[in-house]
């Protein structure tokens, strides 16, 4: 019997592609004086910003990072949307008493802007950030963490996500794990990590989750 799930936020309930893309392009023309090419930027998707950057580029990445955050926070609300389904998706499995959760890489008051951008304030029951754990995905941790503020355990906890990072997290943790069919990265890629679900939308999923757990 499934109780919970856990979501990860960017590319999964929100989508800031655009958003995120155009923050890299911004900051790499402000300190390289060129575009970001799209494999550079497919190597950071799904992965904490800082850290990432940083490992990649060294002292530049300190203000890479500074330039992207400024650029991010100014166009957020202008070039964020929402995803076919998932406001439909998170309300039909609150309607079947399933908690709802968010684990993310992303910093606590980006995910706080976009949830209340969307509406979505009430939608949650635990919310995991890039400020809670020492550890960030694919470690474990914050799906673990995730699981311990809902009080559930991984093993009756779904985690979806966007990134081949999301899946190796959550089998990490103990959780069955669900891919988003509208991620930026390939199929092939998200099928070979091996999740349990790949879904069209938000909605879909969650249809399938309530049907599985008329039949436990």
């Amino acid at each position: 019997m499934i109780n919970a799930i856990l979501f990860d936020f960017d590319g999964t309930l929100i989508n800031t592609n655009d958003l995120i893309f155009q923050s890299y392009n911004h900051a790499f023309q402000k300190v390289f004086h060129r575009d970001i090419k799209l494999e550079e930027f497919l190597k950071f998707y799904g992965r904490p910003l800082r850290k990432s950057i940083i490992e990649e580029y060294g002292d530049d990445g300190y203000e890479l990072v500074e330039v992207y955050r400024v650029f991010n926070a100014e166009n957020h609300d202008r070039l964020i949307k929402k995803f076919h389904g998932t406001t439909e998706g998170l309300l039909l499995l609150k309607e079947n008493n399933i908690k709802l959760g968010v684990v993310t890489s992303k910093r606590r008051e980006m995910v706080l802007k976009g949830i209340d951008f969307l509406g979505y304030n009430n939608m949650f029951d635990a919310l995991v950030t890039l400020d809670d754990t020492i550890k960030h995905k694919p470690d474990p941790e914050p799906i673990l963490k995730g699981c311990e503020l809902l009080e559930t355990s991984p093993e009756n906890t779904i985690y979806v996500g966007d990134s081949i990072f999301d899946i190796i997290a959550g089998h990490a943790a103990g959780t069955k794990t669900c891919a988003v069919k509208y991620s930026l990265t390939s199929k092939e890629e998200l099928l070979s990590h091996n999740p349990d679900y790949y879904c069209d939308t938000i909605f879909d999923f969650a249809k399938k989750i309530v049907q599985e757990n008329k039949y436990e």
